[in-house]
C-alpha cells in the first residue's frame, strides 16, 4: 500500500476505536478535573511504555489550561492528598508497575482515582474511583487477545496509543470549552524557550 491508503486505513482504524470511548464517564473525568482544579488540587499521571507517553503529553497541556499536573517519574511532584486525582492509563489494566503504583497511592495518599482501560473488570478498574472504558486491540503483553477487541494492521497495540492521545486531545477541547480559554490564555502558559 501507498502512503495515502495507509493513512485512510489507520485513520479508519481509529475513528473505530474513538467512538468506544464512554461519552458519560469521559464527561465524568472532565467534571472530575475541573474540580480538582477549583479545589487548588493536582493531577498525577502515570502509565507504561507508549501509553505513557500519550498521557505524558495530556500532563503538559493540562499545564498549560492552568491545571496542576505531573507525571510519575518527574523530578519533582509535590506530595499527593485526598484532594488530587491519580490519572491512569493502561489497555490491560493489569500492568504491575502501574498497578503498583496505583495501589501505595490509595493506600498513602488516597487521592481520587480514575483509570483508563480496555478492560473494566481489571485489577486497576476495581480500585479505581471512577474508570473511562474503551474498547483495546489484539496484540497487548499484559492481556489475552479476544474476539471483543479489535484487530489492527499496526503493530502490537499502536492503535491504543494513538487513540489515548486524540482522546486526551479531545479532553482538552472540552475543558477548553468548559474553562472558557483562548489561544492567548494557553500560549501564556507555554515554556518561553523553544
Amino acid at each position: 500500500m501507498n502512503y495515502l491508503e495507509w493513512k485512510d486505513r489507520i485513520l479508519s482504524e481509529l475513528d473505530v476505536i474513538l467512538a468506544t470511548f464512554g461519552i458519560e464517564q469521559t464527561e465524568t473525568l472532565v467534571a472530575e478535573l475541573l474540580r480538582i482544579h477549583e479545589q487548588r488540587g493536582k493531577v498525577v499521571g502515570t502509565g507504561a511504555g507508549r501509553m505513557g507517553y500519550s498521557l505524558r503529553s495530556f500532563i503538559m497541556r493540562l499545564n498549560h489550561l492552568g491545571i496542576s499536573a505531573y507525571f510519575w517519574g518527574d523530578t519533582y511532584i509535590p506530595p499527593m492528598s485526598k484532594n488530587d486525582l491519580l490519572l491512569i492509563v493502561s489497555a490491560s489494566g493489569k500492568t504491575s508497575t502501574v498497578l503498583h503504583f496505583l495501589e501505595q497511592a490509595i493506600k498513602k495518599a488516597a487521592p481520587f482515582t480514575v483509570t483508563v482501560t480496555g478492560d473494566e473488570n481489571s485489577p486497576m478498574a476495581a480500585l479505581s474511583n471512577h474508570i473511562v472504558k474503551f474498547r483495546s486491540v489484539n496484540g497487548g503483553l499484559n492481556s489475552m487477545d479476544s474476539m471483543e477487541k479489535l484487530n489492527s494492521s499496526q503493530p502490537m497495540t499502536t492503535l491504543n496509543e494513538q487513540a489515548i492521545l486524540l482522546f486526551f486531545d479531545i479532553v482538552v477541547m472540552r475543558l477548553i470549552e468548559i474553562m472558557n480559554l483562548n489561544r492567548e490564555d494557553i500560549h501564556k502558559k507555554h515554556f518561553n524557550l523553544e
